[in-house]
């Protein structure tokens, strides 16, 4: 595998875990499976620059290219406050080939449709259908 890690800054957050420490417990996660760390991308939820998403944009743009195949998160809260955004940037990241692996065994059930309420299964379904409808439209 060839990993990127991403995180996110939450400085607005008590319980969020600082980036420092996500961006260990990415290398952690990869050095325990001996995989090969590319990069660390990483997204501040108050940014300075006003692009609350560079670091997203960067783990897209690594796997468009080839340089990575699997994205790494110490948390699914990386990736967005609310579930619907977790799942477009998840949604986003299978799309352009990438697995997506979580250092926290509670998200990565989550992750891997350990799902209780069914949200996020809706979720991905219903963006399943928008991709397909999107191809098909673009086909006509």
């Amino acid at each position: 595998m060839r990993v990127v890690g991403y995180v996110c800054e939450f400085p607005a957050v008590a319980s969020a875990e600082p980036a420092f420490a996500q961006w260990e417990q990415i290398r952690r996660w990869v050095d325990d499976r001996g995989e090969l760390l590319i990069a660390v991308c990483q997204d501040d939820a108050a940014p300075r620059t006003g692009d609350r998403v560079a670091g997203l944009r960067a783990v897209l743009a690594l796997l468009d290219c080839g340089a990575a195949d699997t994205v790494v998160v110490a948390s699914i809260a990386a990736l967005g406050s609310d579930p619907a955004d977790q799942e477009v940037a998840l949604w986003e990241m299978r799309r352009r080939g990438g697995t997506v692996r979580c250092t926290d065994p509670a998200d990565q059930a989550l992750l891997d449709g350990d799902d209780a309420t069914g949200e996020r299964k809706a979720m991905r379904r219903l963006l399943e259908t928008a991709e397909a409808t999107r191809q098909s439209l673009n086909n006509a």
